[in-house]
């Protein structure tokens, strides 16, 4: 049953204090390990930017070690809250829902520590975050706000092969939240279309809010985009006339990098002379189904003859992430479905163009 209906949009004044919620994925993991990926970046630019404008954030996440503190400042204004739920480590996403009443328990228990209306309005982030959304914004008579990340019937219409559909119940929990929720975010008109055509969404009650990217960070060189390729070659090691096509992001099948290697191996055997120059970086730790099989994109880089020019590093942080951008002749996204594709946008805002595949953002 859901929750009574808080106060309806546009009738409450500008919140003072949002709590946020991301259950699956912490604000403070490094962006393309694990589950981390956009929608972190996303949750902790947007706490920052609320936080400027003098609203403070509470962001709830689940605790994945006992050493953790039970709370740490991302920012001035901006509130980390560890929550314990289910074990600290080695739990899969897809077992995260059994331990969602934990959570809640957890979330609400920091309430009961402040007085009535400490928190104005509930903004949560993916499916999971949304059931524990509904049960506080309920419980408190705030609005929720929700944003679906991704969604499991867009993505089970763009399986990648060998991809296992997204679970039932996640389609039913996101039947429910589309009903519940005062207000739903979408990144993009498209997004906001598979709301309604999928899901019966509200028209009324959707908002296309696009993301941004931190234009201070990702930018070109101030001495120009060929400067600034330039200096970014020299401080990553690699050769100044090289061929660069990049991939960045989580390696996993939806993510499809492996439809990059197979390019580079047909470009190779059309013209062989562009093994010389060519270097094909890839940025990213497995994820989600990729981590059945770790060493998988190594292994089919071997078997299609071009390992001799794939370089595979692990996730870095965001200011070495700009230069990988500045580096690249090109980013590549050859994602089966994306919700707005932020690494492209990050490209794009370095002066790098992008290559992506029609889908989603």
């Amino acid at each position: 049953m859901d929750p009574p209906r808080s106060r309806p949009p546009g009738t409450h004044s500008r919140p003072r204090r949002v709590a946020m919620l991301s259950v699956h994925t912490s604000p403070l993991h490094q962006p393309g390990t694990g589950d981390a990926g956009g929608m972190n970046v996303y949750v902790v630019e947007l706490a920052k930017c609320l936080a400027a404008i003098g609203i403070e954030v509470e962001i709830f996440t689940r605790a994945t070690s006992a050493a953790l503190p039970p709370h740490v400042e991302l920012a001035p204004g901006v509130l980390v809250r560890h929550v314990a739920a289910g074990p600290y480590e080695g739990l899969a996403k897809e077992n995260l829902p059994a331990h969602l009443c934990a959570f809640a328990h957890g979330v609400t228990q920091a309430w009961v520590d402040h007085r009535p209306g400490h928190y104005d309005l509930v903004h949560s982030h993916y499916w999971l975050s949304g059931h524990v959304g509904r049960l506080a914004a309920g419980r408190w008579g705030v609005p929720l706000v929700h944003a679906m990340h991704t969604m499991a019937k867009v993505k089970n219409a763009s399986l990648a092969e060998g991809e296992t559909p997204e679970p039932a119940v996640r389609v039913t929990g996101e039947t429910q939240l589309v009903r519940a929720a005062d207000r739903l975010i979408a990144n993009t008109a498209k997004e906001a279309d598979e709301l309604l055509r999928h899901y019966g969404a509200d028209a009324d009650r959707v908002a296309v809010v696009h993301p941004g990217v931190d234009l201070g960070r990702f930018r070109p060189d101030a001495r120009g985009v060929q400067a600034g390729r330039s200096a970014a070659r020299s401080r990553l090691g690699l050769r100044q006339d090289a061929l660069i096509p990049l991939f960045v992001g989580r390696i996993q099948p939806l993510k499809a990098p492996d439809v990059l290697l197979r390019a580079v191996a047909r470009l190779l055997e059309e013209r062989p002379g562009l093994r010389e120059r060519l270097v094909v970086p890839v940025v990213g730790g497995p994820s989600g189904s990729g981590l059945t099989e770790p060493e998988g994109l190594q292994k089919l880089a071997a078997c299609l003859g071009v390992s001799d020019v794939v370089l595979f590093r692990p996730p870095v942080g965001q200011d070495q992430l700009a230069d990988w951008y500045r580096a690249a002749s090109v980013l590549v996204t050859p994602s089966y479905s994306e919700s707005f594709g932020l690494v492209a946008v990050e490209a794009q805002a370095c002066g790098t163009p992008v290559i992506a595949a029609e889908v989603g953002g």
